[in-house]
């Protein structure tokens, strides 16, 4: 559990294989699961030869994925050639669309990504892979004693059913997971979304769910 935040949990960084250590320095490595039986074979894979600017597809826009939209949308203009957006609400869908065109530099239109509607089929056309869906937390006063770990439990199905998806697809870009709350596990269950050795994933928490994770990986 070292991997979470060694200095503010006061363990030594652990070391890694020299081999390893040298394709993270050189930049050739995104993430790596060295759980996974085949982990070695991705240290040893080329680096994904990305495009300067990317297609980043965001599944859901509620709370997380707006707020990481319109992040997104405003400083992401040197690395993001679009951003598409997918959700169960067609009318959330359009209501974002249409808000982040009004978002521009003065005398600068087209500085910024432009955001467009993106189908269930084609949630896996891109570079980049936001997941941001997420069942609701159990009712207070409901009997649960830790409601995030069972938000978890109930998201964790779903999480598995588009990384089974994006392995159907053959995708090959970066899948993230914007996990409530943090598990290590999400990571096992995730990576590698498809069987080529060039596909990587990675989970990512913010603000109370990140020092959960690392109260509990203490």
């Amino acid at each position: 559990m070292t991997w979470l935040d060694p200095p503010r949990l006061g363990v030594p960084v652990p070391s890694l294989p020299k081999r390893l250590q040298h394709t993270i320095d050189a930049r050739l490595l995104r993430a790596v699961n060295i759980r996974h039986p085949r982990w070695a074979d991705f240290t040893k894979a080329s680096a994904m030869h990305l495009p300067s600017r990317l297609r980043v597809n965001l599944l859901a826009v509620g709370d997380v994925g707006s707020t990481l939209l319109t992040a997104l949308k405003l400083l992401g203009g040197d690395c993001i050639e679009s951003i598409g957006i997918c959700d169960l609400n067609q009318k959330t869908v359009a209501r974002w669309v249409t808000e982040m065109e009004q978002v521009s530099w003065p005398w600068d239109y087209d500085a910024l990504p432009a955001v467009e509607p993106v189908a269930a089929g084609d949630l896996f056309r891109c570079d980049v892979f936001l997941f941001a869906a997420t069942r609701g937390v159990p009712p207070v006063g409901g009997g649960v004693r830790d409601v995030r770990m069972a938000q978890f439990g109930a998201n964790r199905p779903l999480v598995e059913d588009y990384a089974q998806q994006a392995r159907q697809a053959g995708f090959r870009g970066l899948f993230i997971v914007l996990s409530d709350p943090v598990d290590p596990c999400a990571r096992r269950r995730i990576w590698p979304p498809t069987r080529g050795p060039t596909a990587s994933g990675t989970g990512r928490g913010f603000g109370r769910n990140r020092s959960r994770a690392s109260d509990w990986g203490s």
